[in-house]
């Protein structure tokens, strides 16, 4: 896609791409969803990194949804996963934790790549604090971090 389109020429484009034209001019940075997402067994689940700690999580409001990602996980060669509470209006996270992700080398291999493909992101983006929770991720899941920039 081109430069910024002007007058009637705003009529032919979608909802989204005025959203992102509207957010380039503002000069605020977004992120497409599902970025950090991960299909483990079957199952989509988001790659969280807090404070150098990674963990997967698949929020919910269906508590048969739930069940049946538990069971897929369990499947899988005995994933170990709990269900807390998520934000409001009766949510669920099916979360799996670094050490349960530890566990298992395929997971982990999926995970690292992630991590991955996150840290070049966040390096790209000149984003310094994200990195270093990143990258201390990688470090407790033995995956291999970037270089640190010169």
């Amino acid at each position: 896609m081109g430069g910024l389109l002007l007058g009637g020429d705003l009529a032919r484009l979608s909802d989204a791409v005025k959203l992102r034209q509207l957010i380039g001019l503002a000069g605020v940075g977004y992120r497409p969803k599902g970025r950090s997402s991960v299909i483990i067994g079957g199952v989509k689940m988001t790659v969280r990194v807090r404070d150098g700690y990674v963990e997967l999580v698949a929020v919910h409001k269906d508590g048969a949804e739930i069940t049946k990602v538990l069971e897929s996980l369990k499947a899988l060669g005995g994933i170990n996963a709990s269900v807390t509470p998520w934000g409001g209006g009766g949510m669920s996270a099916v979360r799996v934790r670094q050490g349960e992700v530890m566990r298992h080398d395929w997971v982990r291999a999926v995970v690292c790549g992630k991590l991955t493909e996150m840290l070049r992101e966040a390096v790209g983006n000149g984003d310094d604090g994200r990195s270093r929770s990143i990258n201390g991720a990688m470090l407790g899941s033995a995956a291999k971090p970037l270089p640190p920039r010169i």
